[in-house]
């Protein structure tokens, strides 16, 4: 069901002053003209793409890798074979959303352990069912990707939780 909410042409110009100023102050390129005819039409296109300045993404270095936020990617960085990941030796991991998520939580907490509990709330938000194996799944899943022959560097600490060595 949709919704209308009505209001005065006093009332629309007083809203489309207080946006374009909230707009310009958030730094974005963009005039509202008053013309309540073309209110929506001027609000949608200053949400548009195009007019916000939108930072590039730095890629988090860690170890011999660079994990990148804006392609969800593993990459290495060194050409030496025998440093860089087997599985990954010069080519791009592509990891899914909530693997990127997972991974980036432990390179911020490496060598340190984490329970599951503290895995799930911070990675899948604090609403998550704790009865859940997804953690598990996840780590299984980046122990592939990450695997290093006979190196682990995301190691199970039976009985505690997580540790990711770098």
């Amino acid at each position: 069901m949709s919704e209308v909410f009505l209001m005065s042409a006093d009332g629309q110009n007083k809203l489309l002053r207080f946006i374009q100023k909230k707009l310009i102050n958030d730094g974005l390129k963009c005039q509202i003209l008053d013309s309540p005819k073309n209110a929506i039409h001027k609000v949608k296109e200053c949400f548009n793409l195009g007019y916000r300045n939108i930072p590039k993404l730095v890629p988090l270095q860690v170890a011999d890798f660079d994990l990148n936020p804006e392609e969800y990617t593993l990459t290495p960085r060194k050409t030496d074979a025998a440093s860089v990941n087997a599985n990954i030796a010069g080519e791009i991991v592509k990891l899914r959303k909530k693997e990127y998520e997972l991974l980036q939580f432990l390179i911020t907490n490496k060598n340190r352990i984490i329970n599951r509990n503290t895995i799930l709330e911070n990675v899948w938000g604090p609403d998550s069912n704790p009865f859940t194996n997804t953690v598990d799944v996840h780590i299984a899943s980046l122990r592939k990707k990450l695997n290093q022959g006979d190196q682990v560097l995301l190691k199970t600490v039976h009985g505690v939780g997580y540790k990711l060595e770098l």
